[in-house]
């Protein structure tokens, strides 16, 4: 449960570093007409965050589990 806990938690902190990022690049470009539209755009990051964070560590905890013989390991490399 608190591995649970401490991945969301880095998860959000990545959308947040996400969106000020794309922030800084897109710049002025955006105006948020109200407060609605500012948290939908966030919440878009957050959603996106989540399903690569998710995709991600489901795949490395896969790859985790495989048996690899000596030289595998150089043939999935290349």
């Amino acid at each position: 449960m608190l591995k649970s806990i401490k991945s969301l938690v880095v998860i959000f902190i990545i959308g947040c570093l996400i969106y000020a990022v794309r922030f800084l690049f897109v710049g002025n470009e955006v105006r948020y007409e109200n407060i609605n539209l500012y948290l939908v755009d966030f919440g878009i990051t957050q959603v996106y965050t989540f399903a690569l964070s998710f995709v991600n560590s489901a795949y490395f905890e896969f790859i985790k589990k495989l048996q690899f013989r000596n030289h595998d390991v150089l043939k999935r490399i290349i």
